[in-house]
């Protein structure tokens, strides 16, 4: 199949598998975790081969392209949504390492990639062929399924730390087989139950170098335009508050039709029932909703695009293109917050249920608008990108 095909087909599987996502709903969420049989289905989707190159047989589908099977993926159920947009890393990380190494690491296509980028919360220190590495990482999504973990360390020479010529500390993103690592039951949480983000530790472990890559000084071994801007990897997260936001619509619309409105006296008579869907407010509310819903959608594909462009034709982004490319998901996550809370309030009493859409929706969103990518440091980033000042750059 060619690129288009390949996007099709991993789309219309993802819709396809919207049924089986809705019967394991509450076992996704009271289990903390995604059921086997769904992670299997999930990998016959196609979904974690998509950042896998075409050269090795997998789909190297454009960011868009991931963008919109993410986004469905996530109308059918946030945790689903958020444990594929972190397992598909594996294309892009493997982009990174010694290729041969890296295919013999991804010996099946769609292996997922768990773990955490939190530079601070390991250190590796170098010894012959590698590094010896302990590290404690929170909040790994995926771990109960991934097939390689992943930990961000500092370097350590002995017990000196190795720095660069700017001062600032080295690092080094490392691989674990999960069998080298212990999970440790942290992930009780408001929302978003189902990607098991636990924490997870490695005491002692030996990584060969050829098993590691240079966060700080990243250099895709790989030609193509699509592991040559690594803000794909955070860009993809703007999918997953879209999903939510308008799964909460439609479950608001929903209630709307199917709920009567309160009686009223108008000029001394008892008013015919009618139902909500009939009230001013809600149509309003309503119109509201899917406004902003869908603004914070153009813009995201509209930058996406925007970025995509200028790799196809070999240009690397401007400053201010990489700044508007990281607003778009800012942006989702916090007009879509703004939207399920207004969607909720809506539904009035209907919403309050905890066995309810809007519930479970609610506290979705709720959850994942808290992520690091969403902070409200990142509009002071962006800021400073557009204004053309010095960003800061976060270091955690």
């Amino acid at each position: 199949m060619n690129a288009h095909d390949d996007a099709e087909a991993t789309f219309q599987a993802a819709v396809a598998l919207r049924p089986s996502i809705v019967a394991v709903r509450d076992h996704i969420e009271q289990q903390r975790c995604l059921p086997p049989q769904l992670v299997r289905e999930l990998k016959e989707t196609g979904v974690f081969r998509m950042t896998m190159p075409r050269a090795w047989g997998g789909s190297e589908l454009t960011p868009a392209a991931q963008l919109r099977v993410l986004e469905e993926l996530s109308y059918a159920d946030a945790s689903v949504g958020w444990c594929a947009t972190i397992g598909c890393d594996s294309g892009y990380f493997s982009a990174y390492m010694d290729q041969t190494v890296a295919r013999q690491m991804f010996s099946d296509l769609d292996m997922v990639t768990g773990g955490n980028l939190a530079r601070t919360a390991g250190r590796a220190v170098r010894v012959a062929g590698g590094y010896r590495v302990s590290g404690h990482w929170p909040f790994a999504s995926g771990c109960r399924h991934a097939d390689w973990m992943i930990g961000s360390c500092m370097v350590y020479d002995g017990e000196t730390q190795v720095t660069n010529a700017a001062g600032v500390p080295v690092t080094r993103v490392c691989f674990f087989p999960p069998e080298q690592c212990q999970i440790i039951d942290t992930w009780l949480t408001t929302g978003m139950r189902g990607t098991g983000s636990h924490d997870f530790t490695v005491t002692d472990v030996f990584v060969p170098e050829e098993r590691t890559f240079n966060f700080q000084a990243l250099k895709p071994l790989r030609p193509q335009p699509l592991y040559a801007f690594f803000p794909f990897v955070a860009g993809k997260f703007g999918a997953v508050p879209l999903g939510v936001a308008r799964a909460a619509l439609e479950a608001t619309i929903e209630v709307a039709r199917r709920s009567n409105a309160r009686q009223v006296v108008k000029r001394g008579k008892l008013a015919p029932r009618h139902p909500v869907s009939e009230e001013s407010y809600m149509q309003a509310g309503i119109a509201r909703a899917e406004a902003m819903i869908g603004s914070a959608r153009s813009y995201l594909y509209e930058q996406t695009a925007q970025v995509w462009e200028h790799l196809v034709a070999g240009q690397r982004p401007s400053p201010a293109d990489t700044a508007r490319y990281t607003l778009y998901y800012v942006n989702a996550y916090t007009v879509c917050r703004e939207a399920v809370d207004q969607l909720y309030c809506l539904a009035g009493a209907a919403a309050v249920y905890s066995n309810g859409a809007l519930d479970r929706l609610l506290r979705d969103m709720r959850t994942v608008a808290q992520h690091v990518l969403a902070g409200p440091h990142n509009y002071e980033m962006v800021g400073q990108l557009l204004l053309g000042v010095e960003p800061i750059q976060l270091f955690t």
